[in-house]
Formats: C-alpha cells, sequence, structure tokens
C-alpha cells in the first residue's frame, strides 16, 4: 500500500536511537514513556526514520521527523508517513513548529504541503508554526493523482 515500510513501534530503543542527537538538551523528553502513552503514535520506516505523533487533543497531533535521509528520499518517506497517518489514525489535524534556522526541515514541511501560520518562540528558538489538515492533504493527493 505504501512505498516504503512504514510500521508503529511501541519499542522506546527505536525512538531513542533517532532522537538521541536532537534530544540532548532536552531532558524531559523519555523515550519509553512517550512510545507508552497509547495516543502518541511512533512511526518507523525501513531506513530507521522516526515520525512521531505527538497527541495534543482528540484528532490533532504535532509530528515531529527524525531522519537519517536527507533531500527527496528523506521527502519521499516524510510523505509516506503522512499519508500512513491519514489513513491509520483519527488525525484530523497535524500542527507543526519548524525552528526558523532550519532551512531543511522548513523546506521538508512545505514540500509535504503544510501551511505557515505565523512565527512562535518556542522554550528553544524562534520557529514557525505550520498546519495540514485532513482536507488540505485529501486535496493535494487528489492534485497528485
Amino acid at each position: 500500500m505504501y512505498k516504503f515500510n512504514i510500521r508503529r513501534t511501541f519499542d522506546p530503543e527505536d525512538v531513542d536511537r533517532q532522537t538521541r542527537k536532537c534530544m540532548e538538551d532536552l531532558p524531559c523528553f523519555w523515550p519509553a514513556d512517550w512510545v507508552a502513552y497509547e495516543k502518541n503514535y511512533a512511526l518507523i520506516d525501513d531506513h530507521d526514520n522516526i515520525g512521531l505523533l505527538d497527541y495534543k487533543a482528540p484528532g490533532i497531533y504535532e509530528p515531529h521527523l527524525y531522519f537519517s535521509d536527507r533531500g527527496r528520499e528523506a521527502l519521499a518517506r516524510a510523505t509516506a508517513m503522512i499519508a500512513w497517518t491519514f489513513d491509520n489514525t483519527d488525525a484530523k489535524e497535524l500542527r507543526g513548529q519548524t525552528p526558523i534556522l532550519c532551512k531543511g526541515a522548513w523546506w521538508l514541511v512545505r514540500k509535504i504541503g503544510f501551511k505557515r501560520t505565523g512565527l512562535i518562540q518556542t522554550d528553544f528558538s524562534p520557529a514557525y508554526a505550520s498546519v495540514m489538515t485532513r482536507e488540505m492533504w485529501e486535496e493535494r493527493q487528489a492534485i497528485d493523482q
């Protein structure tokens, strides 16, 4: 069904392997606790790329991508994870926060189809707020067909 092998993982080691480098400055993130919360989703593909869907409210998730792949390969795999998300969860809206200094990450988010909704200050840096709704995703898929 998907171009890549994507599955939900409940193994904190899967999550820790990809997030460890990014999370050194975030002592509040504990993969075992995060994965154990059944409303969160941790997705992994056959290249060990990780997509985290942090539950915020019914139908609303905050996605985080921790990828080894870069460029067009990352785009293809991230797009497949978003497809998996809308096909297999109750997600109605994905709300992102991308640090403005992470130009590659913002390129990826934009190419997937997220729309910028503003500039926010997180605990760590200024970031672009963005959103993708199920309707936006379905419209984009209809155009791409």
